[in-house]
């Protein structure tokens, strides 16, 4: 993005530990299906990845598979996810607990988590 005193002072520069950075940043958040990389969805601007995905969540629509990396997950997003009827795969953090573990499988391997509406599943793998 070009460095004017409008984009300065419209969105943020990157810093480091020698400063700030040579231009301004734009961060774009896609919402796009993973067959086809269609993009259904885009919205861009100097909020985090937290406030942008939350403004791509009117483009779900029931059925939809949403995936969300191990940076995205926060109650409150997930919460708004589940409104639009679409469906929730999300990574989290080792240090992240979300739910209660409710069992443990015979191998191991496999904890069930559940409440409030929502299921997920662990696996760990080995090697």
């Amino acid at each position: 993005m070009p460095d004017s005193e409008a984009n300065t002072a419209a969105f943020i520069r990157p810093r480091n530990r020698k400063g700030g950075g040579a231009f301004p940043k734009v961060r774009l958040m896609t919402l796009v299906e993973t067959g086809t990389h269609a993009v259904i969805d885009a919205v861009f601007g100097p909020q985090s990845e937290q406030v942008l995905a939350s403004r791509l969540l009117a483009a779900l629509r029931p059925g939809m598979l949403l995936l969300g990396d191990r940076n995205s997950p926060s109650w409150r997003l997930w919460a708004r996810a589940t409104t639009t009827g679409a469906h929730l795969l999300w990574r989290v953090k080792n240090s992240m607990l979300l739910l209660p573990r409710i069992g443990t499988f015979t191998d191991g391997d496999r904890r069930e988590l559940q409440g409030v509406g929502v299921s997920c599943a662990e696996r760990r793998l080995r090697g």
